[in-house]
């Protein structure tokens, strides 16, 4: 199927969903394999949105998905609250690196550090085991009782679980996978073919495009990071050897 991804380099907060349409939304861009729109500041991304509405290639009030590549949750947080605030998603998408400790509380309902130890890896922004602003999900969710229950947990254990209908209430809005740093040169070599390079963060998100978006739905990226500030580990996906290690 076609492509349809679209990418947004900063959180979506200070949304007027009034406004132009489709949103009043900071810094979203458009990515297709074979077409990126750039957005200088706030004006010029108000008017590519507008511009993809009245394309058509949004239609008004169409759901999409959001893709995040997460550590610390507050990209997610973000989506999370523009959803909220109107923005039509259908599921927002959080894609770890081997840090998958997001992975397995969106999907388990399991919140573990105890049992892992934090691995460095070539996203070195998503290389967190205690995501701070998870704590504001729950207690968006869950209120201020549960979520001190779990944070205690958390602060004495080192993990917390969630109840069932707890779990269920996530993943009304989030669902998760991760992608290792293989698999990321992968994604950033088959892009750069079709002449877009972004870096190892962005790449997790092809791994959820792939293995968790809503088929059926054009689908949003954040892409949070500038490839340039991780050449050595773009320039070893495509092929380059006897490179230094970025510093």
């Amino acid at each position: 199927s076609t492509y349809h991804i679209y990418e947004c380099k900063t959180i979506i907060n200070d949304c007027n969903f009034t406004d132009n349409k489709y949103a009043k939304c900071n810094h979203i861009e458009r990515l297709k394999p074979d077409c990126l729109l750039i957005c200088e500041d706030e004006d010029d991304m108000r008017l590519k949105i507008a511009k993809l509405v009245n394309d058509g290639v949004i239609e008004f009030g169409e759901k999409i998905d959001i893709i995040v590549p997460s550590g610390n949750f507050g990209n997610a947080l973000g989506g999370y609250y523009a959803k909220k605030a109107g923005l039509p998603v259908e599921k927002l998408l959080v894609a770890s690196n081997i840090n998958n400790i997001l992975t397995d509380l969106i999907n388990r309902g399991e919140y573990d550090m105890a049992s892992r130890e934090l691995i460095k890896t070539d996203s070195p922004a998503m290389d967190i085991l205690k995501s701070s602003n998870v704590e504001r999900v729950l207690f968006d969710k869950f209120g201020g009782e549960r979520t001190k229950e779990l944070m205690d947990s958390l602060n004495e254990s080192g993990k917390y679980t969630l109840i069932a209908d707890e779990l269920a209430s996530i993943q009304e809005d989030f669902v998760a996978t991760y992608a290792t740093d293989k698999e990321c040169e992968v994604y950033i070599a088959k892009y750069a073919k079709q002449g877009y390079l972004f870096d190892p963060h962005t790449a997790t998100c092809l791994k959820a495009y792939e293995e968790c978006a809503t088929e059926e739905l054009k689908t949003v990226v954040y892409s949070t990071a500038e490839w340039t500030k991780f050449s050595t580990t773009v320039a070893k996906a495509l092929g380059a050897i006897d490179i230094e290690n970025d510093t």
